[in-house]
């Protein structure tokens, strides 16, 4: 389905049937990456909107547009056209991080929420500018190459190594999903929510209320630090490390 937030068209696709998830897809990813999620998890409907910039929603040139707090809302507008008043909410690296802004902006909505190789953002000023920097890198790097030859430097990083491990079904399905996204939209992306141009949610944390299942992989050692601070902070929260697993671990 389609529906419009503040004049831009998004796209969400709802698999399977019971009660609902809402499933947030990292950078260069898509609503379909949850699909296969709907075999394994047959008593829940999983809602998995593209998030703005990515699949089939729109990427405007606006960057306000792309703030993490916008998108929130945006999250908190789908769910009441969807009539649903509470959701339990699982988000990968990307809208890992957009997982916990929602939850902090609009905790009423949030029953528990799964936070899967993310971050609260970067709590120094210096290593915030300097992961902007390195983002303005990468969006130049998306201009020079366009979407096939960046999509081919993104998949040999090292954060994603271990998905040279995956089936060849899935790694296809991985790069068809990065494929298929508007390189305006990936680079205004990283401006506007990118790591560094989001607030810095750590101090927020701690008034977080609802159950957090913090999941990293035990290859991705730079996570698994991040996820075992994240735990002390949090209240209610249990970090799961999965062993022999990378960055991806939903797949």
């Amino acid at each position: 389905m389609d529906f419009f937030y503040k004049n831009v068209k998004y796209h969400v696709e709802t698999f399977g049937h019971g009660e609902p998830i809402m499933a947030l897809h990292g950078f260069t990813g898509n609503s379909n990456g949850w699909q296969f999620y709907s075999e394994i998890i047959s008593n829940r409907t999983i809602i998995a909107p593209d998030i703005i910039g990515h699949g089939q929603s729109e990427s405007p040139d606006d960057i306000s547009h792309y703030q993490i707090e916008e998108q929130a809302a945006m999250l908190a507008h789908l769910i009441n056209l969807m009539k649903i008043s509470k959701v339990d909410v699982i988000g990968y690296s990307m809208g890992g991080r957009l997982a916990i802004t929602f939850a902090l902006l609009f905790p009423e909505k949030v029953h528990r929420l799964i936070l899967e190789s993310t971050t609260p953002g970067i709590e120094s000023i210096e290593d915030r500018e300097i992961r902007i920097k390195n983002d303005k890198k990468i969006c130049q790097l998306i201009k020079d190459k366009e979407i096939e030859g960046f999509v081919n430097y993104w998949e040999n990083i090292p954060l994603f190594a271990s998905q040279k491990k995956l089936t060849a079904h899935k790694r296809e399905l991985v790069r068809t999903q990065r494929l298929r996204n508007s390189p305006q939209g990936l680079i205004n992306s990283l401006i506007g929510m990118g790591t560094g141009a989001q607030p810095n949610w750590w101090t927020a944390i701690a008034e977080l209320q609802m159950p957090v299942l913090i999941l990293t992989g035990s290859i991705d050692q730079k996570f698994c630090t991040i996820g075992e601070e994240m735990s002390m902070r949090i209240q209610r929260a249990t970090h799961q490390t999965i062993e022999k697993s990378g960055h991806t671990v939903h797949l």
